[in-house]
């Protein structure tokens, strides 16, 4: 980042008050297990390519494919037992770099296309992220209600404070419905929301709701042209990077 765009990405970062981040590929270091992963699973379901690492739902990319429904449950179960004893870490600062923004008094949260179950926070508790320091975490379910009801009931191990799911996931806008709900309640402008996400659904959706987007070089997307032909106002090569801007 040059220094003129960094003076601006300074004082762009220094005005919001919300900032939401994506986990993987953005915090968490998922990549290269998650396509390896997703590379030893094809041949065993009968797919001609590995699942894509690009930022979408992995049981919606299942089901477009035309797995059935037992093959998809069969899938996600194995591919969670290896994600786990893969145990993938968040990157160096992700930690830091959230005590720092919420030092300054902005409130951060998650916003992911994982669902809200007992591997999702088990996995990410692992990693070493601490959930319990953001402001709302925001997870995909297609039965946002169930999720609420298992909250409800303690079924869901190791959920963190500040739970919403949504039924849609991004790149869809509405991903980030909650976040536009907390943010008329602070009382501020979509200008004053940032999102950091590794991935096109990422910026796309988070440009739709016109937040400030920055794309981050360590997941999906690894050039950043590509994040700026998609709309990304800014690019960092780690959320880390972010520190020396505030």
């Amino acid at each position: 980042m040059g220094p003129i765009i960094g003076q601006i990405f300074r004082e762009t970062l220094r005005g919001l008050r919300l900032v939401t981040l994506d986990a993987d590929g953005t915090m968490l270091d998922s990549r290269d297990k998650m396509i390896a992963i997703h590379r030893d699973l094809a041949p065993r379901f009968g797919l001609q390519e590995p699942l894509p690492y690009d930022g979408t739902s992995i049981p919606l990319q299942l089901k477009k494919l035309g797995l059935s429904r037992f093959a998809r449950w069969r899938y996600l179960r194995e591919c969670r037992k290896r994600e786990l004893r893969c145990a993938p870490k968040i990157f160096s600062g992700t930690n830091e770099l959230v005590r720092d923004l919420k030092r300054l008094g902005k409130m951060v949260g998650i916003v992911t296309n994982r669902p809200a179950d007992r591997h999702t926070f088990a996995l990410l508790r692992q990693s070493g992220l601490d959930l319990d320091a953001f402001d709302i975490i925001v997870t995909y379910d297609p039965d946002p209600s169930r999720v609420e009801w298992r909250k409800r009931w303690g079924l869901i191990p190791n959920i963190p404070k500040r739970l919403v799911s949504v039924e849609y996931p991004k790149p869809d806008k509405r991903a980030f419905d909650p976040v536009c709900e907390l943010m008329g309640k602070l009382g501020c402008s979509p200008g004053e929301v940032g999102h950091f996400g590794d991935s096109i659904p990422d910026i796309t959706a988070a440009r739709e709701n016109h937040f400030v987007t920055t794309g981050v070089l360590t997941g999906a997307v690894r050039h950043g042209s590509v994040f700026y032909e998609h709309g990304a106002q800014f690019v960092i090569s780690c959320v880390a990077d972010a520190r020396n801007y505030l």
